[in-house]
C-alpha cells in the first residue's frame, strides 16, 4: 500500500500512461527478474506482470502484443519454481493472461465459422482443429478433476 501511494505521489493521474510509454524496458526488466538469484524478487516480478496484465493490457494491449511470449516463458519458467510462492504468483499472472488475451476463446469462433463453410477442405481442418481443442480441453478437465480428488483425500 506504501509503494502504490508513494507511486501516486510521484506520477499522478499519469501513472498509466508513463507505464504505456515505458512498457518495453518495464517488462523487458520485469522479465529478467523472474530468474533473479532471490525467490521474493521472482515471485514480486511474477506480481508486476500480473499487474501489467490487469491494468495497462486492459486499456492499450497493443503495447505488450510484442512480449506476449516473453512475458509466458518467463512466468512458465517460474511455474516450475522451487519455491511455492513464486509458483503460486505465476499461476496468478497466468490466470491474467487468460483473462486479457482470451484468443483461445476467440479463435474458437473462427473454427466453428470454419464448419459452416461449404468448402471440404475448410470444414475438415476446422474439425480437426476443433476436435484437438476439445481434447486438449477434456484432458486438461481431467486433471483438475483428478486434482481436486487427490486434495480431497489428503484432507
Amino acid at each position: 500500500m506504501y509503494s502504490l501511494e508513494t507511486w501516486k505521489k510521484v506520477v499522478g493521474q499519469k501513472g498509466i500512461e508513463i507505464v504505456i510509454k515505458y512498457t518495453t524496458p518495464i517488462i523487458k526488466f520485469y522479465i529478467s527478474q523472474c530468474s533473479a538469484d532471490n525467490h521474493a524478487v521472482r515471485e514480486a516480478a511474477c506480481h508486476c506482470i500480473s499487474e501489467l496484465c490487469s491494468k495497462i493490457a486492459v486499456i492499450n494491449k497493443e503495447c505488450m502484443r510484442s512480449h506476449v511470449t516473453e512475458m509466458l516463458d518467463a512466468l512458465i519458467l517460474c511455474f516450475k519454481d522451487m519455491s511455492w510462492p513464486v509458483r503460486d504468483s505465476a499461476c496468478v499472472a497466468c490466470g491474467q493472461f487468460v483473462l486479457v488475451n482470451n484468443k483461445i476463446f476467440n479463435l474458437h469462433r473462427l473454427f466453428l465459422k470454419n464448419l459452416n463453410q461449404r468448402l471440404m477442405n475448410c470444414m475438415n481442418f476446422g474439425v480437426h482443429i476443433f476436435v484437438r481443442i476439445l481434447v486438449q480441453f477434456v484432458k486438461t478437465l481431467q486433471w483438475l478433476l483428478g486434482m481436486q480428488c487427490e486434495l480431497l483425500v489428503n484432507l
